[in-house]
């Protein structure tokens, strides 16, 4: 059986991990419009870049929660 601190300090990796994660995704939206027109892009190809992200994205959550709900908890 693992030891209080021991799940204390894994939960605590956990959260750096996840944070550092979602910090260096999320970084790349603020920039991505000016990186598009600096290709040479339109103002419509930055929105329809992010308007494939996001439809994109919302698939994905539908297509995984159905995905988790099939396949179900594991004990």
């Amino acid at each position: 059986m693992k030891s209080q601190k021991e799940i204390s300090r894994n939960v605590l990796l956990l959260g750096i991990v996840s944070f550092l994660n979602d910090l260096s995704s999320e970084m790349i939206l603020p920039i991505l419009p000016m990186f598009i027109t600096a290709l040479g892009g339109s103002a419509v190809v930055v929105g329809m870049v992010g308007g494939l992200r996001e439809s994109i994205a919302s698939l994905l959550k539908v297509l995984c929660g159905y995905w988790s709900d099939r396949t179900g908890k594991k004990k």
